[in-house]
């Protein structure tokens, strides 16, 4: 959480204290607090002395003999002080006698006109009023020109931001009086620009206070979240929401803007009573016209056919000959070589015949 979110968390609680309201329903308000136990404890715990520092009294001045003392005290030292040595002013060189026989001098060459324009800044005599204003003016405007082309850049929170904005407030006053027929146009362009910086300024600088003027382009009433065009997200507490938000309402809204949670939290929302300047398009399908047809009695005239060109074939290209393959020589199985019996010479016993 954002230590300036915090800070406005902090200071609308205090208010609503001081108004009756407790602890408890203050913290209620706000349920993205669930999320950082840490620092709720911690806004709890502040938000405990609250009641504590109405009760206390101002301090009692310090009593008369004491402050007589005081003074006599700073009386006294101040006499006893030594005072500075005055000033001398400072005499300035005697300059050296001319000599009676001077030699003759030349005419001066004419001068140009650069130089007689020159030459009222390079005497040492002090400046005309006329000249003196001129250059007051001439300064004035290149100051102010750098200025306002530097703030060109500048975003909400901007120490230069102030004079962009006053500058485009001037421009647009300036465009209302000289194109009173475009006043739609001009106000919703002037309010789009202003919503497009904050939303630039949401994720490139930290939390900054605003104050916007804009349309409502969409409404989420179950999560308290509202759309000004062109797409600023901001999320509007219970107590400030309004059952007359819905698309094409012109709201003033102050609030700050939460980096962390990629949208802005409003402190105050008001829907002024008078009609707005302009309204968002509303979202139609487009319709098809009426087909043309022929009045009765009359034939549609042909019209007149181009004479056809000759067409130009492109130019084919030659297929160059290509190398004829050569016949590879074909496998042959060659068979294994059969293996030879070797003759085994065993003994045959001899019969013998019985003895009788």
């Amino acid at each position: 959480m954002s230590e300036l979110f915090f800070d406005s968390i902090f200071e609308v609680c205090c208010v609503r204290i001081e108004q009756g309201a407790s602890i408890a329903e203050c913290l209620a308000s706000y349920p993205e607090l669930s999320r950082y136990p840490e620092q709720m404890a911690e806004l709890a715990a502040a938000l405990a002395f609250v009641p504590t520092l109405q009760t206390l009294a101002a301090p009692p001045p310090p009593p008369a003999r004491l402050q007589g003392e005081i003074r006599h005290q700073f009386l006294a030292a101040a006499a006893r002080m030594t005072p500075p040595p005055p000033r001398v002013p400072a005499t300035s060189p005697a300059r050296p006698a001319r000599s009676a026989a001077l030699p003759r001098q030349r005419p001066a060459p004419a001068r140009t006109w650069w130089e007689r324009l020159l030459e009222p800044f390079m005497s040492t005599r002090p400046l005309s009023p006329a000249w003196a204003t001129m250059l007051v003016l001439l300064a004035i405007i290149t100051f102010g020109t750098a200025t306002l082309s530097v703030a060109e850049a500048a975003l909400p929170g901007d120490a230069l931001y102030p004079i962009k904005f006053a500058s485009k407030s001037v421009g647009l006053a300036a465009s209302l009086a000289a194109y009173p027929q475009d006043a739609e146009k001009i106000n919703r362009t002037f309010d789009e620009e202003r919503t497009r910086e904050l939303q630039q300024a949401l994720y490139l600088r930290p939390s900054v206070r605003f104050r916007l003027t804009g349309m409502v382009s969409g409404v989420h009433p179950n999560q308290h979240i509202i759309f000004l065009d062109p797409g600023l997200k901001i999320r509007v507490p219970p107590e400030l929401w309004d059952d007359r938000l819905e698309r094409n309402v012109m709201v003033i809204i102050e609030g700050v803007t939460d980096p962390g949670f990629g949208l802005a939290h409003a402190t105050s929302l008001v829907i002024p009573e008078w009609k707005p300047l302009y309204s968002l398009p509303p979202q139609a399908t487009p319709t098809l016209g009426p087909t043309p047809t022929l009045a009765p009695g009359k034939t549609p005239m042909p019209k007149p056919t181009l004479k056809p060109r000759p067409t130009r074939r492109p130019p084919t290209n030659t297929p160059r000959p290509t190398n004829t393959p050569r016949r590879t020589a074909t496998p042959t199985r060659t068979p294994l070589a059969t293996p030879t019996p070797t003759l085994v010479w065993t003994a045959t016993p001899t019969p013998t015949r019985p003895a009788t």
